[in-house]
């Protein structure tokens, strides 16, 4: 009997603690940003190259930059929010401070369908590598 007792309230312990478990992981889903999805989010209007090559189209040289050789690597990291916007833009890596500047001015323009994870869209982050040659 003691037996019996020990096992269901064990039992019972154990479910209790995963249904709170379980239900703080949806309220926390809303706040994490996934890096590894399911579906990634992708640019509205075409492709991620697409979204690139107009960010290329876009990009103004200093003058000074001109006539001096560049060969110069940016990483822009980007946190798209379940509704497709732009959030937090950053540079995590890059020397080129009026490039970079111009980079996180142009990335607020952009829309994206939202990345899902088991088909819920969610806030995912994205890196967008440029080479800047000039």
């Amino acid at each position: 009997m003691k037996y019996v007792f020990l096992l269901l309230t064990f039992y019972l312990f154990n479910t209790t603690i995963l249904s709170a478990q379980s239900d703080s992981t949806v309220l926390m889903e809303d706040s994490m940003i996934f890096i590894n999805y399911e579906i990634m989010p992708k640019y509205k209007h075409g492709t991620n190259q697409d979204l690139m090559k107009d960010i290329y189209k876009k990009i103004k040289y200093p003058l000074i930059e001109k006539f001096v050789h560049v060969d110069e690597r940016i990483v822009l990291t980007v946190e798209i929010d379940k509704f497709g916007k732009v959030d937090c833009p950053r540079i995590i890596w890059g020397d080129f401070p009026e490039i970079e500047k111009q980079l996180l001015d142009l990335i607020w323009d952009y829309e994206f369908e939202p990345g899902t994870m088991r088909g819920v869209p969610v806030k995912t982050q994205m890196n967008f590598p440029f080479r800047i040659k000039h």
